[in-house]
């Protein structure tokens, strides 16, 4: 009745990097995107940084360059945020209360790429010890047998990030129901992420997936 159940990411400094992405969005340009991965989470943002601020001074005391004025205003007077250029910084501090890595901020695709990690200790130490056939051993994922054709799949995503539904199945020689279940398993276990818009994007191979085809 009186368990406090603590998050596995801090609430505000997921807030706060949500309300970042809102006040400084390119409205003009593709949506806010997020990716939710077993260990961490992608957050991307359309839109560069001002000529003034650079990945290093965002984390430092800085002016505020809000991208949609009237937007930040009403965040701003609403209460939900507190002071400006001081958002980074809030993110940071919440990550070092709960004892996390701070996120990584990197300028990628024509826009702001935040990565931070997801807080699974009890899960990390019950299958620390395990090793998949493959040979990835991150304490969440290990186990995940990945098939023959699943793998050609992803070195033909890895070869052409651009490679449709249709390019593999003429190539592999496969259904659409092998190739869509292939993606869906690729997605779950965080191997993909998608880049850009749906028509004008492409596919990403992450460190995990390059290791199942290494």
């Amino acid at each position: 009745m009186q368990r406090i159940e603590p998050l596995e990411i801090p609430e505000d400094a997921l807030r706060e990097m949500i309300y970042n992405s809102l006040v400084h969005k390119l409205y003009v340009g593709v949506p806010i995107q997020m990716w939710v991965f077993n260990d961490h989470i992608e957050l991307w943002n359309e839109g560069k940084l001002p000529d003034a601020i650079t990945i290093d001074t965002l984390v430092e005391k800085h002016s505020s360059h809000p991208r949609n004025q009237l937007v930040a205003s009403v965040f701003y007077k609403a209460g939900f945020i507190e002071s400006w250029g001081r958002g980074i910084r809030k993110i940071n501090e919440a990550f070092d209360k709960a004892g996390l890595e701070r996120p990584v901020f990197k300028e990628s695709e024509g826009g702001l790429l935040v990565t931070f990690g997801r807080n699974y200790p009890t899960m990390k130490d019950a299958v620390s010890n395990i090793q998949s056939d493959d040979g990835i051993n991150d304490g969440i994922n290990d186990g995940i047998n990945f098939t023959q054709t699943e793998k050609l799949i992803l070195k033909a995503i890895s070869a052409n990030k651009n490679i449709t539904y249709v390019d593999l199945m003429n190539d592999l020689s496969i259904s659409e129901a092998t190739v869509t279940r292939a993606f869906r398993n690729f997605k779950t276990n965080g191997l993909i992420i998608r880049q850009g818009a749906n028509k004008k994007g492409y596919w990403q191979i992450t460190e995990k997936g390059k290791n199942v085809i290494s």
